[in-house]
């Protein structure tokens, strides 16, 4: 039970920090919306804000956070600090050096990697996307060096500077389009400095929390440290497995870049909502989740293990189960909040709120998903993700290929839901062969419960979809009241169902809080 309240706990942190840093995401994408509208120039960014972004995923905050806070938990509970601090900077010397490479190397290839992945454009907008390719690739070694210091801070449990530091990211890309754009041509450039600008003051942060908790940064050349050669040794089919992941958000870009203009953008602003709620709820857990679930491993405990995972999947479910309906019902005045300024028209909204819909159906998949996987990398099993993610590509290209032409760009983000979906009920199937039987009965009645009361609360938010379209056209004071007031029923609702059905993940919430004690689990 104090295993639970503490990943609650550290979960509700990162969550709280997540949250800021989501409601920046929007402000910013809002600012981006208003000013560059849909079409051309957004598209480009799009794009080249993609491939940059994949890559620090990829050998960042995927593959090095897979294959680093497991081995360095092990260090930290069982060896000297001394020995601690010295493969930190093993390591950050290594992926310093990667990093650069990498970046550079991007900066040459910046032609040929915006041709594979948007072989749509045209040449002008393919130049334009290379260009803005070329000046954002430098944001993989911020990021990337980021990365290693975040698995250290992840290692001892400091979970909200890591989660905290992307509100600067967001921050900087706002201000250079507000302020920069207007002198710069084309103004574009200005968010790929802005992007720039982020990685930077986010690897300033975390290099500032790192050393506060008395970690020396430096560097020690040391190829032959032998937990280096372990993380390299986990990273090599890990970075396949993440990319797997990744490529079918690329491969359903680059699908829509044959598709009428404006596809690239709409995706990626359906994708960006629905990381709001993924990275509130899904990503806070599974980050907390982790480090938890690899002391259980690296313990032999895999009973607790078994518990330990199905209580993150019954937290995410708590929070993502409600989101998921909430977000369907109300998506259209939402998307208009946040989207429908300036440039961004009426018949955008109600373009993009239907790619968003299909969106929305994989919400509690990818929740899940993020949170069984990381059960398999802290047992340093690799493979079984990897595999499954290649069939999740199968189907989602495939599938998105086939309903592209009948759906548009609403097709991809529906092949997108069900390859998730797939995924998920397939490595469920291996995780029980691989650590035995789950003790379900708990697990179904308090997910059972957690359908129950988002249902009743949408039930009582479903008459106001018949003011949807009034308020898109209603002055923009107005439509703040109405979705407000909207939200509000809705949590309270849900709120309400939850505390009469006894649900034990409101009570954890309750005394994370109100700090106080509640009954025994």
């Amino acid at each position: 039970m104090q295993n639970k309240r503490e990943m609650a706990r550290s979960a509700s942190r990162v969550g709280l920090w997540t949250l800021a840093s989501r409601v920046m995401g929007l402000a910013r994408d809002s600012v981006v919306a208003k000013i560059f509208g849909v079409g051309f120039a957004t598209d480009a960014f799009m794009v080249a804000f993609t491939i940059p972004n994949l890559l620090r995923r990829l050998l960042a905050e995927g593959a090095l956070s897979i294959a680093f806070v497991p081995s360095f938990t092990e260090i930290f509970s069982k060896r000297s600090r001394e020995e601690f601090h010295e493969t930190f900077r093993v390591v950050f010397t290594a992926f310093s050096v990667l990093l650069v490479g990498v970046s550079l190397l991007g900066i040459l290839m910046a032609p040929w990697v915006v041709k594979l992945f948007a072989p749509g454009f045209d040449l002008e907008k393919y130049q334009l996307t290379t260009q803005l390719t070329r000046i954002m690739f430098s944001f993989i070694f911020f990021m990337g060096s980021s990365a290693v210091v975040m698995g250290v801070l992840n290692t001892v449990k400091s979970f909200s500077i890591p989660a905290a530091a992307p509100v600067l990211l967001n921050l900087s890309i706002i201000l250079c389009a507000c302020f920069l754009s207007q002198f710069i041509h084309p103004p574009i450039l200005s968010l790929a400095i802005g992007v720039l600008l982020g990685g930077f003051t986010q690897w300033g942060l975390q290099i500032w929390k790192v050393h506060q908790l008395g970690f020396n940064i430096g560097f020690k050349w040391d190829w032959h440290h032998p937990v280096l050669r372990k993380i390299f040794w986990l990273m090599s089919p890990t970075i396949f497995g993440v990319a797997v992941y990744h490529l079918n958000v690329m491969i359903s870009r680059a699908l829509a870049s044959l598709l009428p203009q404006g596809s690239v953008t709409y995706l990626y602003y359906s994708d960006r909502f629905l990381e709001f709620p993924l990275g509130i709820f899904a990503v806070s857990v599974a980050t907390v989740a982790l480090p938890q679930l690899s002391q259980d491993a690296a313990d032999g405990r895999f009973d607790h293990l078994k518990k330990n995972l199905l209580f993150a999947l019954r937290l995410a479910a708590f929070d993502c189960i409600p989101s998921m309906i909430g977000l369907m019902i109300l998506r259209v005045p939402l998307l208009s909040l946040v989207f429908q300024h300036g440039k961004f028209t009426f018949g955008n909204t109600l373009e993009l709120a239907h790619v968003f819909l299909m969106a929305s159906l994989g919400l509690c998949a990818i929740a899940s998903l993020r949170i069984i996987v990381q059960a398999f990398y802290s047992m340093g099993d690799i493979k079984i993700p990897v595999k499954t993610a290649c069939v999740g590509l199968v189907v989602n290209s495939g599938l998105g290929f086939f309903l592209m032409k009948k759906m548009g760009p609403s097709g991809l983000t529906l092949a997108s839901s069900v390859s998730v979906w797939f995924q998920c009920f397939l490595l469920l199937f291996f995780l029980k062969k691989r650590v035995g039987a789950f003790s379900l009965s708990e697990f179904f009645r308090e997910i059972s419960s957690i359908l129950l009361s988002a249902i009743v609360m949408g039930v009582f938010l479903w008459p106001l979809t018949l003011l949807n379209n009034r308020m898109l056209e209603m002055p923009f004071g107005i439509r703040v009241a109405y979705v407000l007031g909207s939200v509000a029923l809705g949590l309270g609702v849900y709120v309400m169902m939850a505390y009469f059905l006894g649900l034990k993940e409101l009570r954890v919430l309750v005394d994370r809080f109100f700090k106080k004690k509640s009954g025994s689990s």
